[in-house]
């Protein structure tokens, strides 16, 4: 049996309607996903953080011993050589330290020179005994880290 040509056409207007329906509701839902999903980037982009640089490269020492024993020395940072001086007890830190020495004026005096090395690849502390005799400590961190006694 077949149906009425008016029922076909009603039926093909109902569908045709429905159909455009679908594509308008499914591009407007589509379009707002998408913006949806841009905001989301554009804020995801803006929250990533940016590596920040290392820290600087750390030295320090404290020297501790005979109270009032004078002292002197010097530093090189960046090339550039600073002198010091000072008195027992004495502490430095500074960071961009390549070479540090310090020496006892009287060589008979006692001392313990602790140091301490921190960078963003290493971290180094030592203890040298800077007894009668030795004349100071030589700290160099060009090519890693060495703490020796000064006999010359």
């Amino acid at each position: 049996m077949r149906r009425p040509a008016n029922i076909d056409l009603a039926l093909k207007v109902l569908y045709s309607d429905s159909i455009k329906n679908f594509c308008r509701t499914f591009a407007m839902k589509t379009s707002h996903l998408f913006n949806l999903g841009f905001i989301v980037l554009l804020f995801a982009g803006c929250a990533t953080t940016h590596p920040t640089a290392p820290e600087p490269d750390v030295l320090s020492i404290s020297v501790n011993g005979d109270s009032g024993a004078a002292l002197t020395g010097f530093y090189i940072r960046d090339g550039q050589r600073t002198d010091l001086s000072g008195n027992i007890p004495w502490t430095f830190a500074l960071d961009g330290v390549s070479q540090l020495e310090i020496r006892k004026l009287n060589p008979e005096s006692t001392a313990d020179a602790e140091v301490h090395f921190q960078s963003h690849q290493a971290d180094f502390s030592n203890t040298l005994a800077v007894g009668p005799g030795i004349k100071g400590v030589r700290v160099n961190v060009n090519s890693g880290f060495a703490l020796t006694a000064i006999n010359e």
